[in-house]
């Protein structure tokens, strides 16, 4: 892409003829581009704060899932447990560069277990993390916190003299 790792990038793939620099790509390609890639990596390290402790969400797991792409994850919560739920790839320790050259590596000899992964990958998406299910999650829980304050305050509709909530 764009980001601020461009030139290191570039000086990489100019190194190794296996690393293909493409640039920027018109988002619409991406599906495509990542549907046919060996794998979707989101490896982080614990310079990230208290990820490693409280775990985050990478939107590009989930998007490598939809597009049926094996992962490669750091073991943080959030993105390691939905690797792991959905059996969509592997999950390595933070910082551990032999980890993830080890699942690269068996992704790239194991051919037919790799697709079943990110077909895996792609149901679990289906089933689990569409933007509906957020919303629905959301809506839940925001009437879940609704119905305890009206308890609370005995049966009340929790709406103030202006309507608003309390």
């Amino acid at each position: 892409g764009d980001g601020v790792e461009r030139l290191a990038v570039e000086r990489a793939a100019g190194r190794n003829a296996r690393v293909l620099y493409w640039g920027h790509r018109p988002h619409r390609s991406i599906p495509g581009i990542v549907a046919a890639s060996l794998a979707g990596v989101s490896t982080q390290n614990r310079k990230r704060g208290n990820s490693a402790q409280y775990g985050f969400s990478a939107m590009k797991v989930y998007e490598a899932m939809a597009c049926g792409a094996p992962l490669i994850v750091t073991d943080f919560p959030g993105q390691g447990d939905v690797v792991r739920e959905a059996n969509a790839g592997f999950v390595v320790a933070p910082e551990d560069a032999e980890g993830v050259a080890k699942a690269v590596a068996s992704l790239y000899s194991n051919p037919q277990p790799a697709r079943e992964m990110g077909q895996s990958g792609r149901r679990a998406v289906e089933q689990f993390h569409t933007w509906q299910h957020r919303a629905d999650r959301l809506q839940r829980i925001l009437l879940g916190i609704l119905g305890a304050r009206k308890e609370r305050n005995g049966g009340a509709n929790g709406a103030g003299a202006a309507g608003g909530l309390q």
